[in-house]
């Protein structure tokens, strides 16, 4: 997603996560990687803003569902993309640093960006 104005944006995002044939334990995060002003930064697990979710899935017969939310506040710049990125861990190191074939993950993703000022209300610029 491209921005096209300056602006402050509430940024909320939902998520339906289902694991589909790993039966299996795996944590799966939901976060948004945001490129402004020449800047990228993952708002994974490791930064100080509420623009991720996780959820723990057990396995295909007793939990294999689980559903995420998040949202937050940013000033961004014209040009500025926002994209959806996904972290998974199978082991108990918490590294998020797994990978399974597509076929057994599903997760169905919802974005709801809305500029709510030109400009910054937290510097006045």
């Amino acid at each position: 997603i491209t921005l096209t104005e300056n602006g402050m944006y509430r940024i909320r995002v939902s998520a339906q996560s289902q694991s589909d044939g790993y039966n299996d334990r795996v944590s799966f995060l939901n976060y948004l990687r945001i490129v402004s002003g020449g800047t990228t930064t993952d708002y994974d697990e490791v930064q100080n803003r509420n623009l991720f979710g996780w959820v723990y899935l057990r396995n295909n017969s007793d939990a294999a569902h689980g559903s995420t939310s998040f949202e937050d506040y940013l000033y961004l710049t014209s040009g500025s993309t926002i994209q959806p990125r996904q972290k998974l861990e199978t082991t108990g190191n918490r590294n998020f640093d797994n990978t399974l074939p597509a076929a057994n993950i599903d997760n169905y993703l919802n974005i709801q960006i809305e500029r709510l000022y030109d400009t910054n209300p937290l510097t006045g610029s």
